[in-house]
């Protein structure tokens, strides 16, 4: 599990994306348990591979993003009130998906 997540977050930082031999010698691991890793990871949609075979970040890394921004709102607004009453101005929880922003608390 932990090379999984290791791996992932190597993706997360790489903008053009990793090769699984890019990604071997990062993590200090053969080849082949990057592939294996990278199967159950395509698998379940946390890793694609792009139309040059690099790695990239999957869609099922967003499903599991929303899972957690109610989580994330709901810690968030005893601050928010805070702030907004403290300020009187209009205060708000943004993150950022894809290329856009995404209130999640207002």
């Amino acid at each position: 599990m932990d090379r999984g997540l290791r791996l992932l977050h190597l993706v997360a930082d790489a903008p053009d994306g990793l090769t699984v031999t890019e990604a071997a010698h990062r993590l200090g691991i053969g080849r082949a348990a990057v592939y294996r890793l990278v199967g159950a990871l395509t698998g379940h949609g946390m890793l694609r591979r792009d139309g040059r075979g690099r790695l990239r970040l999957g869609a099922g890394l967003l499903h599991l993003a929303r899972r957690a921004q109610p989580l994330l709102a709901e810690g968030a607004l005893p601050a928010l009130r805070r702030l907004a009453e403290q300020t009187g101005a209009t205060a708000h929880l943004t993150v950022v998906e894809g290329g856009e922003g995404v209130a999640l608390a207002v």
